[in-house]
């Protein structure tokens, strides 16, 4: 009975943890979409406003590298996107 007993306490505990570990990993996706989502708005905008002002694509490409920290290859990629 006691090694019965144990199983199910060992088995419920591992249960718990894999609840905890779902839900944290849940929420870490949760606040890393958010973050992408802010990071993405913030660079079409970016894109969207120096075109209206009449920027060079350099000029542009430039400006992400040095405020959202991406690589040239990013920034083109960005460019990109947002400019089809």
């Amino acid at each position: 009975m006691k090694e019965i007993a144990k199983e199910e306490l060992r088995d419920s505990v591992v249960e718990e943890v894999r609840q905890e570990v779902r839900k944290e990993a849940f929420e870490d996706g949760v606040e890393d979409g958010m973050r992408k989502g802010v990071l993405t708005g913030g660079i079409s905008t970016l894109i969207q406003d120096n075109i209206e002002d009449g920027k060079s694509r350099e000029q542009i490409l430039t400006k992400l590298m040095k405020r959202f920290g991406l690589t040239g290859r990013e920034a083109e990629m960005y460019y990109d996107q947002y400019t089809k």
